[in-house]
């Protein structure tokens, strides 16, 4: 069982990954274009997930906190790659 929640979590980071190259290559590259439409992925598919299994926690204020900072530290990493020479 644990073998096909690691393939599920390997193939979800795959995707979000290829979605973000994607979105990189073909629309506009300002950060926070770039942050909506990922924030935009993410969100239906933690509803998808929230549909297909109960959840319930007493943590959804401190996750939804780490979600923001999570948030700013990739506008920050965007704003790096703009300005710092990566190759």
């Amino acid at each position: 069982m644990w073998l096909l929640w690691i393939l599920l979590s390997t193939f979800g980071w795959s995707l979000v990954n290829v979605v973000d190259s994607l979105l990189v290559r073909n629309y506009e590259k300002q950060p926070v274009v770039l942050m909506w439409s990922q924030s935009l992925f993410s969100t239906v598919g933690m509803l998808a997930l929230w549909l297909l299994f109960d959840v319930q926690s007493t943590w959804w204020w401190p996750l939804l906190l780490l979600g923001f900072v999570a948030y700013l530290g990739d506008l920050f990493f965007f704003y790096l790659l703009d300005r710092v020479d990566v190759s």
